[in-house]
């Protein structure tokens, strides 16, 4: 029974300290796959990465959101098309009765689409500075470039065609 009980322990400990390497992914690095993203945006529509997608525009708090909001002022869905590029808001740290409330229903008034990462899951392995949107460019399926723009200013030119 002593045997048995040791083996269990022995496999539950070696697991418990596998498990989160298993687990963890490669944090997102130039040359490095590009990710791939499949959520919902603000109309509750799915959509995310494919071949077309060259840029993927994310923030995670409010003053990074800020910068974006900035950032694409004037700009509608079509100029985002045109340049390849979508937009993610990290919004697991946003209690869900403000996001369900109040955020969501104001990202319903821009006119491009607003994917909403609502776990943090798809986005947990992008860098991230806190205040400043992350700008990651991507080239035949491969990380190329990977910004944090301090402005909306910034944010538009490192989205110029």
């Amino acid at each position: 029974m002593r045997q048995h009980v040791a083996i269990v322990a022995a496999v539950a400990v070696t697991l418990a300290l596998a498990g989160p390497r298993l687990a963890a992914a490669e944090p997102l690095a130039v040359g490095g796959p590009a990710p791939a993203i499949s959520l919902e945006d603000q109309h509750e529509v799915r959509g995310g990465t494919g071949p077309e997608v060259r840029i993927i525009v994310l923030s995670r708090d409010m003053a990074a959101g800020d910068v974006v909001k900035e950032g694409l002022a004037g700009m509608d869905q079509a100029a985002l098309d045109l340049r390849g590029a979508i937009y993610v808001a990290d919004i697991s740290g946003m209690p869900s009765m403000i996001a369900s409330m109040f955020a969501i229903p104001k990202m319903r008034d821009r006119s491009y689409r607003v994917f909403l990462d609502r776990d943090g899951a798809a986005t947990r392995d992008f860098p991230y500075t806190e205040g400043r949107p992350t700008v990651v460019f991507v080239e035949s399926g491969k990380v190329t470039r990977v910004v944090e723009p301090a402005s909306g200013d910034e944010l538009r030119t490192a989205l110029q065609p």
